[in-house]
């Protein structure tokens, strides 16, 4: 059997066959990925793009994962891992933060209290 898959991350050719007795003790998601890093990556990146998991969520999945060979990774998953791991806009969101706490909220029977229906 010839290198008969291709990684959906890192784009690498590797052999997988989910019929074949010689890969009959290997996880199911071979299918799809080369290595279980990869396979940890798309997962992160994934639910990040989708936002199912929150920036800073995505941050600690991804600090867990080997990104030393994120160069080698396919254009679409560099481009949401740099996305992730960019600290430029971790500030503006801070402010933005701080902003919206400072907001006081008045109870509505204060504000309507000379109000005509």
């Amino acid at each position: 059997m010839a290198n008969n898959r291709v990684c959906l991350t890192c784009g690498k050719a590797y052999e997988y066959c989910g019929y074949c007795p010689t890969s009959k003790n290997l996880p199911m998601w071979m299918n799809l990925f080369d290595t279980e890093n990869c396979k940890n990556v798309f997962e992160t990146v994934s639910d990040y793009a989708q936002g199912a998991i929150s920036k800073e969520t995505a941050v600690t999945d991804l600090s867990l994962c080997d990104l030393s060979k994120v160069s080698a990774y396919k254009e679409n998953i560099q481009r949401l891992v740099s996305e992730i791991i960019d600290n430029k806009n971790d500030k503006k969101v801070t402010a933005t933060k701080k902003r919206e706490q400072a907001v006081k909220i008045v109870p509505k029977s204060k504000v309507n209290k000379n109000s005509v229906d």
